[in-house]
């Protein structure tokens, strides 16, 4: 299947910016440089501080729950559950991701 032109572009850009690594060349701040650099790469807008930051209790534990609500209050929803304890990626970067899940695009 042919990837659509803003893909493809979208691809060209990750590879040249982010060539492929071995796992012993890949530490952990390499590791977040190319998240940022790929969140930074994909055109979605950094709104994240207009987003409040809620921390509700689960079992033992404090979780930080972000709500997007892409100006919609009842519709459908996205959760999202990060697993890999933010050794790579950020808020930031994620927070785009699910905003243009909820927005649809």
């Amino acid at each position: 299947m042919a990837l659509e032109p803003a893909l493809r572009e979208l691809s060209r850009a990750l590879a040249v910016a982010t060539p492929p690594l071995t796992s012993a060349e890949m530490d952990a701040a390499e590791a977040r440089r190319r998240a940022t650099t790929r969140a930074s790469l994909s055109g979605l807008i950094d709104d994240t501080a207009a987003e409040p930051e809620q921390t509700v209790r689960w079992r033992d534990a404090h979780l930080r729950v972000r709500t997007t609500t892409a100006g919609v209050s009842d519709g459908p929803l996205v959760l999202y559950l990060h697993s890999g304890g933010w050794v790579a990626g950020s808020t930031a970067a994620t927070q785009r991701a699910c905003r243009a899940l909820a927005d649809g695009l």
